[in-house]
């Protein structure tokens, strides 16, 4: 693991910390497991949210998932968790993994309501929904008019969702 790090290894590091309990670890280890994981909060979470984003504009959604995944494991307290958050919903969606992307698209809104992409979750979450649950569907597309009507989003698709 010291090699690891002295190496600014992220993956290896990743890969060595991922499955291991904080309370597992001896006395003395515990020193190199801490520097592992504020090596992968401070340097990991924007290399591998910059990797998963980038995989993502090349519509490299297996990729993009493997490595917003890991950002995501160590972004709690990362100016860039709603980034984050966003991407992996977003990216979920595009693997048709809808449940997933569902839940997803809630956490990104539950903890970011005015956010940068509430728009797009808003409307993703009501499309999202339009088939499984009606109740919920509407919900979102209500929400995304009443608060911004003006949005993009706000359109035919959301409108007959509501009139449904």
């Amino acid at each position: 693991m010291i090699a690891l790090i002295n190496n600014n290894d992220l993956d290896g590091i990743y890969e060595q910390i991922k499955d291991i309990k904080q309370e597992s670890i001896n006395s003395d280890d515990q020193e190199v497991y801490k520097q592992a994981v504020d090596l992968i909060k401070d340097q990991g979470v924007s290399s591998f949210y910059e990797d998963g984003l980038k995989s993502f504009n090349e519509n490299k959604y297996s990729d993009a998932k493997a490595f917003l995944d890991k950002a995501y494991a160590y972004c709690e307290g990362n100016s860039l968790k709603e980034h984050i958050l966003f991407y992996r919903a977003s990216n979920s969606s595009k693997l048709s993994d809808n449940s997933e992307a569902i839940k997803q698209y809630e956490e990104y809104y539950s903890q970011y309501p005015n956010g940068v992409y509430v728009e797009e979750t808003l409307y993703d979450l009501a499309l999202l929904n339009s088939s499984i649950n009606k109740d919920k569907s509407k919900q979102y597309a209500n929400i995304l008019i009443n608060n911004y009507p003006d949005s993009m989003y706000a359109n035919n698709n959301i409108k007959n969702i509501i009139n449904e």
